[in-house]
């Protein structure tokens, strides 16, 4: 839902006044001198500080991507406000409601920093599943893994709105209820000095054949470990135009050809390099049947220093035909997969070689 909000929504260009980087910084500025004259006397003034300066650097590092973003159309008219307090459970579906109107400047973002609300607010309510989870399926529906450079810089800058609206109440506030206040200011504050930590990078790659548990596992996996996967199935479709759960019928040719399974690792090997240089460990889910192909990828995490692992995913005959056909009749699946090419995928799978099985774990 968001995902398709921030598609429809209106672009800002260079030449508007809205979503400028200074704005941007202008913008973050102003929580921090609001949250020094809340702290004056706290001990989480020195947090405040370690914060501040992290800020100011990123924002320098980071200048020359935000104009580009700009350039490219990613400042929209975007929620704002995107918490849980505003997003409510409405006929079974979770609905965001009451963005921000009173401030353009507030809701004319760049969709990092949007999708960033929902994600510091999942992390410190202690959901860090649901958070990596959502994070991951907005992904899967924008492709927008360029911008996952920014979102620490989004997380910070969220976290201390959050910080800085909590604050608020301190005014009239009893020492009784003040405490509880700079408690959930100073949680907000420790978990944005969190998000400016680098993670513990490492590149993970599947194997098994479609319908053995792979994105099942994965899903478990990325909320786990805050991993960015990366679905062969979901950027085949993209390269194609199409959306995730999309029928490749509707492009008349066909994308499973050994030149488009090319493409699509190819693709997957090039987002590994972006999602990492973000600062971001990956999880690659696809079949990874040939280990031609597998050792691209065993390449790459050498290459980049990175630690390389191979998820391998088995099940019973019965339980993958009974799995891609309760897929099938749901249809809400990126894997258009039936029995007929699990069966072809099974007589072609090459095995794990003995260097292979060293770094295997079985699932």
């Amino acid at each position: 839902q968001v995902a398709h909000m921030h598609s429809v929504a209106a672009v800002a260009t260079p030449s508007d006044n809205q979503g400028q980087p200074h704005g941007m910084h202008h913008a973050v500025a102003d929580n921090f001198a609001v949250l020094r004259n809340m702290l004056a006397h706290s001990p989480l003034r020195s947090t405040l500080q370690q914060l501040l300066h992290w800020t100011n650097q990123a924002h320098k590092k980071l200048l020359p991507l935000l104009n580009q973003r700009l350039a490219q159309g990613f400042i929209r008219e975007c929620h704002g406000d995107l918490h849980l307090g505003n997003i409510m459970l409405y006929q079974g579906k979770a609905m965001p409601f009451d963005a921000i109107e009173f401030q353009p400047a507030f809701r004319w973002n760049d969709v990092q920093a949007d999708i960033a609300f929902l994600v510091m607010d999942l992390l410190h309510r202690g959901q860090p599943a649901l958070a990596w989870r959502a994070l991951n399926r907005w992904l899967e529906h924008t492709g927008d893994y360029e911008g996952l450079a920014l979102l620490p810089y989004y997380l910070v800058y969220r976290a201390l709105v959050r910080a800085k609206v909590t604050g608020f109440q301190l005014f009239g506030a009893d020492a009784t209820q003040r405490a509880a206040i700079e408690k959930e200011m100073a949680g907000y504050l420790q978990l944005a000095l969190q998000c400016t930590q680098p993670k513990a990078l490492f590149l993970w790659i599947t194997f098994g054949v479609s319908g053995s548990g792979k994105s099942t596992g994965t899903a478990a996996l990325m909320g786990e470990t805050g991993a960015i996967r990366l679905r062969a199935d979901v950027e085949r479709k993209r390269l194609f135009g199409l959306a995730p759960a999309a029928s490749s019928h509707q492009v008349g040719v066909d994308i499973y050809t050994p030149q488009a399974s090319q493409r699509t690792f190819e693709r997957l090997r090039t987002l590994v390099h972006t999602v990492v240089q973000a600062g971001f460990p990956v999880i690659v889910d696809a079949t990874f049947i040939k280990q031609a192909t597998r050792q691209v990828f065993a390449d790459t995490a050498a290459q980049l220093h990175l630690p390389f692992k191979i998820l391998a995913f088995q099940a019973s005959e019965a339980e993958l035909q009974k799995r891609v056909q309760q897929r099938q009749a749901q249809g809400a699946d990126a894997s258009e997969a039936d029995w007929k090419v699990v069966q072809a995928q099974r007589s072609v799978l090459e095995p794990l070689t003995e260097q292979e099985q060293a770094v295997a774990q079985w699932q």
